[in-house]
């Protein structure tokens, strides 16, 4: 009896020594951005399976920094607030909830699980036609749902996390890339975040950057066709069903006097001119009426000297950092009167009329 007590504590001890062993190596790894590092130090270290586990590990993340000022939207604001510079000399800048070709519906839910546990003060939501259509529907999301409907607690999902085999497995993972550089485990370092939940840039965005001013006009030369599908009459349409989460969304901060900032996410040039002309356009034009019924947005559009700087976008339809102060400093005035930019305006019932008036002789001006 007394040696089967022995071999049971030795287990248990065992048990415990290796556990805390797997998770201090996980943590130190750190494949998921839970631990709290400097951004500077954690992005000399790539995580290239993060991005597939954004939609489970975003709101984990948050819940441990608890900002209190939160970003929302797709990957348009993942790349346009990576970290949070325009904010960048407070303690606490804020946490970047926007997920890839996220969903209206996906935002609400998470935005409740933020209402839910923090007295959050501000909400920035970079608004994207294309999550308003029918191509971004209500869909079996790869959220957590019980963890955001509150049945689950976070900090013991972490623990779990880094307790785990998979943990083990995308640890491993991560030292394999960040030694080798290479690709030999089918690794895709497509896309790199920051620990406050933005993506940095990938190689390929970097590579092309650093063309010149050229680049954006090469890129929008073999999208093209791309838009032209995307914004097809006969594949898109308004949804219904995503501007009445939207409608939620806007109500929830209402209820909680949360100061909000939605806006129109700024298209390049290149892109802006093929939605104008785009057989989209009039259910575009729908979508703004909807933005500017539902509460009002600041609209960044036009071909201007901001969206025609390559030097500000990763590509033709993802602003890079330094597009974001330039956004925050004109949504400081909250100009109503229409620039002849169209850039940074405020928009809600009163002139809405008076955009899409301006956006008609833009669409004619360049569909020639």
């Amino acid at each position: 009896m007394k040696r089967s007590l022995i071999y049971l504590i030795l287990f248990l001890v065992s048990f415990l020594g290796i556990g805390y062993s797997v998770f201090q190596y996980n943590w130190k790894v750190d494949p998921y951005r839970f631990a709290s590092k400097a951004s500077t130090e954690s992005d000399r270290f790539y995580k290239p399976d993060y991005h597939r586990y954004t939609r489970s590990l975003k709101p984990l993340q948050w819940s441990i920094k608890s900002e209190k000022r939160v970003f929302l939207g797709t990957s348009r604001m993942e790349y346009l607030a990576p970290d949070i510079s325009a904010f960048s000399g407070e303690t606490n800048p804020g946490f970047n909830l926007a997920l890839t070709s996220g969903s209206t519906y996906e935002m609400h839910k998470v935005l409740q699980f933020a209402l839910n546990n923090e007295d959050l003060e501000e909400v920035w939501f970079g608004l994207d036609f294309y999550s308003f259509s029918n191509l971004s529907e209500e869909k079996d999301s790869l959220l957590d749902l019980e963890l955001l409907e509150g049945r689950k607690w976070a900090k013991f999902e972490v623990i779990k996390k880094y307790l785990s085999f998979q943990g083990l497995k995308d640890s491993e993972a991560c030292l394999h890339y960040n030694t080798t550089r290479g690709d030999s485990l089918g690794l895709d370092i497509q896309y790199q975040y920051n620990n406050r939940g933005s993506r940095t840039g990938g190689w390929r965005e970097l590579t092309l950057s650093k063309r010149g001013n050229g680049w954006l006009k090469e890129v929008m030369d073999i999208s093209r066709n791309q838009y032209k599908g995307l914004y097809n009459r006969d594949t898109l349409e308004m949804s219904s069903a995503n501007l009445k989460w939207y409608k939620k969304t806007v109500q929830s901060l209402e209820e909680e006097n949360v100061s909000f900032y939605p806006f129109v996410n700024p298209l390049s040039a290149g892109h802006f001119k093929e939605l104008l002309i785009s057989d989209g356009f009039d259910d575009y034009k729908q979508w703004l009426d909807s933005l500017a019924y539902t509460g009002g947005m600041y609209y960044f559009g036009g071909v201007n000297k901001w969206t025609s700087d390559s030097s500000l976008y990763w590509d033709s339809h993802h602003a890079r950092k330094e597009m974001f102060p330039i956004l925050k400093q004109r949504m400081e005035t909250r100009q109503k009167e229409l620039r002849p930019d169209i850039f940074g305006v405020w928009i809600d019932e009163q002139n809405v009329e008076e955009l899409k008036a301006e956006l008609d002789k833009l669409r004619m001006i360049y569909d020639k």
